[in-house]
């Protein structure tokens, strides 16, 4: 049988065949698919980098610096564009229409003409055809050209206020060579506008834009000479340690300032050398393509390198004028106040020995059924929670369903907008804790934080699993493998993976076997670190057909080499206990509401 990745599996699903249309030059195979538009891998096209501040020429008004364009705005868009490239015509009128939109947001769009063959009475006319507001630039200097690199006349960049950039490639995939949809099946600009202004990083970094092809220029937003805390570093920071590393968040310390990176300069040498942060163990895509998670934490090649040769560079500062924007992490509820905070009873913890488990219930107090939109799970004391499972329990069946799992620094969940969780009324909550001594006696205690939809939603989110019951692990055993499944019982759109297990895994997989016997591999964690519990979630959910089997497999190491087995002499079976093991391949998935 056949085994596809993931990977290979969404990039197939977006990309299309069609014949190129007349006058649009062919397009070097490395570059992008050329015909559609696809998903790309961002980091090797400048995604996360610092933008140069361009001086900005417009056809008529002042010229003026990047810097300062963004002093008062959220973002800048910079659309390439040409007066005579029919995807280019076909796309003028959306923009218009979205620069009309966020502009109150705080988001400028700004037209590049980058098409060497229009003359500025061409430029003109087409400003004027799309009741064009904003500045038009002619990049007859090139200078844009040689900072961005635009690979076709379509071609957008999203720049944030810091001057980073957050996201490049096509406005949506409706139009392409040849190729055109009734409407958009992704609408790449707006969805990295919306987690621009949501302070989230867009699931999608960048992708190929179909258009006239721009002739290339040296470099695409080129590392600069010298690395610097402010020009490279802190962008890094920003993005792969604050969402933990920040005051109130889960993790000891604060990574916010210089000087507290640079404080810490040994500890982060270490743990970025030996892969033990950020805490992220899904295997890596493939090269050179984009990461299918969108909450993927792992540092790139070139963030690991940078982030190394800085520090043994002597950590420079650089110029402050190049920091990114900062984020907004205040300490306690990341998502906003929740709606309705539901706070279980405490479980008492020694001051030493082995991990506590407790079940905990607590009842909602919901007379009319809710739609839960996002939840978040904070501990009452940080460093006291080791993990946790939350599950829904509604009065008329009394069957426990997985709501959310909490571990350190994965205490969010964020559903799709038109989509969200119901909690039947009068439902009560099953907590499994798990609590870590501390030195010193004290209570664990987790507070769960929903927020609820507006209305009931298009698509409910419901989880199950495969579940080994029959669990059974030898004593001493270095490896024991174990295969849990689940039978789809009609066609079903996954959104994310939560594998649950404990001390003794080492590694666990999912796969979908497809009616037809091709398997895909759905994800792949190498390195399972019980110590950490991440949602997998999929930048492109994955929709399988009816009678699709998804298989669990996962390793485990009952051995005495294992530093987290709590006792390498015993067989092991399945238990909510602490000492016990699991196999949980939960994942969530989108139904319809009923």
């Amino acid at each position: 049988m056949n085994r596809t990745p993931l990977t290979l599996l969404l990039i197939l699903g977006l990309a299309g065949l069609a014949l190129a249309a007349p006058g649009l030059l062919p397009q070097p195979d490395d570059r992008g698919p050329f015909r559609t538009t696809a998903a790309q891998d961002g980091e090797p096209l400048g995604v996360g980098r610092i933008v140069p501040d361009l001086l900005l020429r417009p056809l008529e008004g002042d010229e003026q610096r990047l810097s300062a364009l963004l002093k008062e705005r959220r973002a800048v868009v910079l659309c390439m564009t040409s007066a005579t490239c029919p995807l280019s015509i076909k796309y003028g009128p959306r923009l218009t229409a979205m620069a009309e939109e966020y502009a109150p947001r705080g988001v400028h769009f700004v037209l590049v003409n980058v098409a060497d063959t229009d003359t500025p009475r061409d430029m003109q006319r087409q400003a004027r055809s799309l009741r064009w507001t904003g500045p038009y630039l002619p990049d007859r200097d090139r200078a844009i050209r040689a900072a961005l690199a635009p690979r076709t006349t379509t071609e957008v960049f999203v720049i944030d206020r810091g001057r980073t950039l957050r996201y490049r490639g096509a406005v949506d995939d409706q139009h392409g060579i040849g190729t055109s949809l009734p409407h958009p099946r992704h609408e790449y600009l707006r969805d990295a506008l919306e987690s621009l202004l949501a302070r989230r990083d867009p699931a999608i970094g960048a992708t190929w834009p179909p258009g006239c092809v721009v002739a290339p220029e040296p470099g695409v937003l080129a590392p600069p000479a010298e690395v610097t805390y402010h020009n490279r570093i802190s962008r890094i920071i920003q993005d792969r340690c604050l969402d933990c590393h920040s005051i109130g968040r889960a993790a000891p310390f604060d990574l916010g300032t210089y000087e507290a990176v640079a404080g810490r300069a040994a500890m982060i040498e270490a743990v970025v050398r030996e892969g033990i942060m950020p805490p992220w163990h899904a295997a890596p895509p493939e090269p050179g393509a984009p990461s299918p998670w969108r909450n993927d934490g792992l540092l790139t090649a070139s963030e690991r390198a940078d982030l190394l040769a800085w520090l043994r560079a002597g950590l420079p500062v650089g110029d402050p004028a190049d920091a990114p924007a900062p984020r907004d992490i205040s300490p306690g509820w990341a998502l906003g106040t929740p709606d309705l905070i539901l706070m279980p009873p405490s479980l008492a913890v020694p001051a030493d020995g082995p991990m506590v488990y407790g079940p905990q219930r607590v009842d909602t107090g919901l007379r009319e059924d809710a739609w839960v939109s996002a939840i978040e799970l904070l501990p009452r004391k940080r460093d006291t929670v080791h993990h946790a499972l939350v599950y829904v329990v509604p009065p008329e069946t009394g069957d426990a369903r997985l709501l959310a799992v909490y571990g350190p620094g994965y205490s969010t969940v964020e559903f799709p907008p038109d989509a969200a969780a119901k909690i039947p009324a009068g439902s009560w909550l099953l907590v499994h804790l798990y609590a870590q001594p501390m030195g010193q006696r004290h209570g664990a205690g987790l507070r769960v934080g929903l927020h609820f939809a507006d209305a009931p939603p298009a698509r409910e989110v419901r989880t199950t699993a495969a579940v080994a019951e029959d669990l059974a692990i030898p004593p001493r055993v270095p490896r024991h493998a174990v295969t849990a499944s689940v039978e789809l019982e009609e066609e079903t759109t996954i959104l994310a993976f939560l594998p649950c297990l404990r001390a003794r895994a080492r590694a666990v997989s999912y796969e979908a076997i497809l009616p037809g016997g091709e398997e895909v591999l759905l994800l792949d964690v190498p390195r399972y670190d019980f110590k950490w519990r991440p949602r997998y979630e999929l930048a492109e959910p994955v929709t399988l057909p009816r009678g699709t089997m998804i298989r669990c497999r996962a390793v485990f190491d009952n051995s005495p080499s294992n530093p987290n087995n709590p006792d390498p002499d015993a067989e092991v079976h399945a238990g909510w206990s602490a000492s016990d093991e699991m196999l949980l391949g939960a994942f969530e998935y989108l139904a319809r509401p009923e």
